[in-house]
């Protein structure tokens, strides 16, 4: 048997070995157990907190379209004088492979301001870190489940996150979702954010009852049931006299 972490690796396996849909059975993951027992602190950040991006510095990331929002929401914003002048982005994360355009922009961004990059942070300072924001930017390319979009929910903090694949799964109806291609859809929606507190509240509320719903005990309880499936044939198996490749 192949165990996924997602509906939308399964998909994924299943178009790429047709021949093992049969074998392929998905246990989704739980939401991070080092969230779940933190107190959260109460309603969204008011308007001008700073965006938060948690993740690996590449590529699949896509961390340069979410730059390219960030200039274009300080530039309409302050224009419209809707938020102070300063950092409009947290950036917390390793630096991870092919990323010398994205580095290059981040830290030009850095220096004019708009951008401050922390690095890798432990779970304390990115609990701060998820509190404080006003929303988590999440529209990655791709994603095998998404862990930081249900880590964000657990803390209270809206999300933005891309319209397919896992991360549309894990999200469901308590995120805005994008193009994730788009950066003028990604800076849309972060501007409806700062435009709208009630939306804001409600994705928080929404967010926090779905990050509940991803549970590790079920998680186990799935993959202890198809092990048992499993001994049944192999048992199966032995009393008929046959021998069975698992």
């Amino acid at each position: 048997m192949i165990l996924t972490n997602s509906e939308a690796t399964t998909a994924e396996l299943t178009r790429a070995f047709p021949g093992s849909t049969n074998r392929i059975r998905t246990t989704p993951f739980g939401t991070p157990t080092w969230v779940l027992d933190r107190q959260v602190a109460g309603p969204p950040p008011p308007v001008g907190a700073p965006f938060l991006f948690i993740g690996a510095l590449e590529p699949r990331k896509n961390l340069l379209n979410i730059l390219k929002a960030v200039e274009e929401v300080h530039r309409q914003s302050t224009r419209a004088e809707a938020r102070p002048p300063g950092p409009c982005l947290h950036v917390v994360g390793a630096p991870g492979w092919r990323n010398e355009v994205i580095m290059k922009k981040l830290r030009r961004m850095e220096q004019e301001g708009t951008v401050v990059f922390e690095g890798h942070q432990n779970r304390d300072v990115l609990w701060q870190r998820l509190t404080a924001a006003r929303a988590l930017l999440l529209p990655s390319l791709h994603e095998g489940f998404g862990f930081p979009i249900l880590e964000a929910m657990a803390a209270g903090t809206p999300v933005i996150t891309s319209d397919r694949g896992a991360m549309r799964e894990v999200a469901g109806d308590a995120a805005l979702l994008v193009n994730p291609e788009d950066s003028g859809a990604i800076a849309r929606a972060m501007l409806r954010l700062e435009a709208e507190p009630m939306l804001a509240a409600g994705l928080s509320e929404r967010g926090q009852v779905r990050a509940q719903q991803f549970r590790w005990s079920r998680t186990a309880a799935q993959t202890l049931d198809i092990y048992r499936m499993i001994l049944d044939h192999q048992a199966s198996g032995i009393t008929a006299g046959k021998t069975l490749s698992v």
